[in-house]
């Protein structure tokens, strides 16, 4: 009986954000080989869940914990992890793989003090990052 996994890297069906998600769907796919697991990419069906989920053993997703296929996939006791870019308030809801992103800044820091430099400066574009407990 072959197990499968749902991936679901995009909420939109824009072909270029599709395209985006190469390097996540890559190291997914090595894995699932791996350990003999077939991939359901929920792109290709325009994110509808297949009916029957008894070979699923689990989801991939880039979707929030409270959007609608997540909370579909919980329902039905399917196990998700969710591969996000920023943190939610409801992760703990789900299992939850975010970058460090303390660390990138603390690498690209020591980058620029190995090369000599003593001062530099950090833009950002999003909400404040609490740069005055530096």
């Amino acid at each position: 009986m072959n197990k499968s996994i749902l991936i679901q890297l995009t909420e939109s069906q824009d072909s270029r954000e599709y395209k985006t998600r190469n390097d996540l769907r890559h190291g997914i796919l090595e894995k699932s080989i791996e350990h003999e697991l077939k991939i359901i990419d929920l792109y290709f069906s325009n994110g509808v869940i297949p009916s029957d989920l008894t070979n699923i053993v689990g989801a991939i997703v880039r979707l929030l914990p409270d959007h609608p296929t997540v909370i579909k996939l919980i329902k039905e006791g399917i196990p998700v992890i969710r591969c996000g870019l920023f943190p939610h308030p409801l992760d703990h809801t789900i299992h939850t793989v975010l970058p460090n992103w303390g660390l990138t800044g603390q690498l690209a820091a020591n980058h620029f003090l190995e090369r000599g430099f003593l001062n530099f400066g950090v833009v950002c574009n999003g909400p404040e990052i609490g740069l005055e407990e530096l």
